[in-house]
């Protein structure tokens, strides 16, 4: 009795090498998650700087506050860095799910990494009122 070539047939108890091949899976998903992270906080901090910088100028040259140059920028680079987080965490949670439908597995707890990534989101929509809004930080 042969299975068909697409069916996957899943064990109660995985071999250890399938159980490895998990653990690699999922800590390579950790890991560009982690990657996300970083590019998304570096973009959400420079633009958090960039716009802080032409604050500082407008105010020392007494000019009004306008919305074009620094200001355009560092809005533009919060809002990338956050959409880049959303995007990261969209295909985490992407990754996650094919291999817990392949092992079988249950649904686990919230991992901390995605909590990390919530963290840097909320600094990422603080820096964004910040900035929108001029508020001093």
């Amino acid at each position: 009795m042969s299975s068909a070539p697409h069916e996957i047939r899943r064990d109660p108890e995985p071999d250890t090498n399938v159980r490895l091949g998990v653990e690699r899976t999922d800590l390579a998903a950790d890991r560009t998650l982690m990657a996300w992270i970083r590019t998304a906080f570096s973009m959400i901090s420079f633009g958090f700087t960039i716009g802080k910088f032409f604050q500082y100028l407008n105010e020392q040259a007494k000019r009004p506050a306008q919305f074009g140059g620094g200001r355009m920028l560092a809005v533009v680079l919060i809002t990338l860095g956050l959409f880049s987080l959303i995007v990261g965490v969209w295909e985490y949670q992407k990754a996650i799910a094919r291999v817990e439908a392949l092992v079988g597995s249950g649904r686990r707890p919230v991992r901390p990494i995605v909590v990390i990534a919530g963290l840097v989101a909320l600094v990422g929509v603080l820096a964004y009122v910040a900035m929108f809004f001029r508020i001093e930080l």
